[in-house]
């Protein structure tokens, strides 16, 4: 009895270590090569992997792993369409910003101009006889006063690299360009340039012509 008892236990610890097919298996892993994986092959027989569907060939494997020259092209084409659209803005932006410092900066003048103009009854004709915080960077504008002897009193701010032009009036003998502020832009002026006075005087009136150029009045 315990003889048979102990071939039944043998023929079903043999049966356990059977495969469905009818051979024993073995209790052993294979290791897979990680190379072989990211080639698309599996550790056994050069089965496909099943993110490639087939195993590639040894002179492609390698090519594969690149950009093919019509994906290059796309890339390249996106890029050149996005500058198109987007360059022209950045520059309108940032002629925007350097064109409000300007303004910024001529405010300030005119503020110190009619100081002067309390203390002595007429209007500075140099930055030395003004009280003024903000220095003028002589790399970036160009200042100039107009004193007339018919009273008539103004000073201009040029941005230079461009052809915009801030105007100020500071006549006090006549109310006809008093407190008046105009963006100027030359006629050689571009579209870019007259759309960034367009938009600081928030104007949508015609502006004044001129022969040598163009007013975009902001009071």
């Amino acid at each position: 009895m315990q003889k048979e008892k102990r071939g039944i236990v043998f023929k079903q610890n043999y049966h356990s270590q059977k495969s469905l097919s009818g051979i024993p298996t073995l209790n052993t892993q294979s290791k897979e090569d990680p190379r072989q994986r990211h080639l698309g092959m599996t550790a056994c027989c050069n089965t496909p992997h099943p993110a490639f569907g087939h195993p590639l060939p040894q002179g492609l494997r390698k090519t594969a792993l690149g950009f093919t020259l019509i994906e290059l092209l796309v890339v390249v084409l996106i890029i050149g369409i996005l500058a198109a659209v987007a360059l022209p803005q950045y520059q309108k932006a940032v002629l925007k910003t350097r064109m409000m410092a300007t303004v910024a900066l001529g405010d300030a003048i005119y503020k110190a101009e009619e100081l002067y103009y309390l203390a002595n009854g007429q209007y500075a004709t140099s930055m030395e006889d003004l009280e003024i915080e903000t220095p003028i960077d002589e790399t970036k504008y160009l200042l100039r006063f107009d004193m007339r002897d018919n009273g008539h009193a103004a000073f201009t701010l040029d941005l230079l690299g461009t052809k915009l032009r801030f105007v100020k009036f500071l006549d006090h003998h006549s109310g006809e360009n008093v407190s008046k502020r105009i963006c100027r832009v030359q006629r050689q002026g571009n579209q870019q340039e007259h759309a960034v006075c367009a938009a600081l005087t928030q104007k949508t009136i015609q502006p004044i012509n001129n022969t040598t150029y163009v007013d975009y009045a902001f009071d």
